[in-house]
């Protein structure tokens, strides 16, 4: 608190004024009335309806200005954890699809699969039985290792189930 001994006025630190002129005794002079003119302008009601001071408006006008500031530099940091959360949600979308898009792929080249062994035991059956017809005992023995080799393979619906021949065996 400062305290001015010629004129008895204790005042806090509320504003502090430096005016230096010509003279300093008329400052001197002028300097305490200045100050308990400001006191009583600080002091004055403004609003009637809760009896608040000018003083007591510009604390609340000073928290209130505070706080917008405060909320204002938050919302950059929410926005951005909002934005990170949906980053988050497409990768893992993405993620997602592209587990899908492996499963669809591999399920295709297991029926591509599957229908190339029925189409090699198909030509296979026919290759036998052109053999036989003509009685040709190499294309015969051919047809038969040949048939062997498909075999171990195992049934084609296994190769759906993503079973190997040696799993079948």
């Amino acid at each position: 608190m400062m305290s001015y001994p010629e004129e008895e006025i204790e005042k806090k630190d509320f504003l502090k004024v430096e005016v230096e002129g010509k003279d300093k005794s008329i400052w001197e002079g002028a300097k305490g009335k200045l100050m308990k003119l400001m006191s009583e302008l600080m002091d004055t009601k403004i609003n009637t309806y809760s009896d608040s001071t000018v003083k007591d408006e510009l604390k609340r006008a000073t928290s209130n200005v505070i706080e917008f500031a405060n909320a204002k530099l938050i919302k950059p940091t929410l926005e951005n954890m909002k934005l990170q959360v949906e980053i988050e949600q497409m990768l893992s979308s993405s993620a997602k699809i592209a587990a899908e898009t492996r499963k669809t792929h591999a399920e295709a080249e297991s029926i591509e699969l599957a229908n190339l062994e029925k189409r090699m035991k198909m030509v296979m059956g026919a290759a036998r039985l052109i053999a036989i017809a003509e009685d040709n005992t190499e294309a015969i023995l051919f047809c038969n290792n040949m048939e062997a080799l498909l075999c171990s393979f195992g049934p084609a619906n296994t190769l759906q189930e993503g079973k190997t021949g040696q799993d079948v065996a």
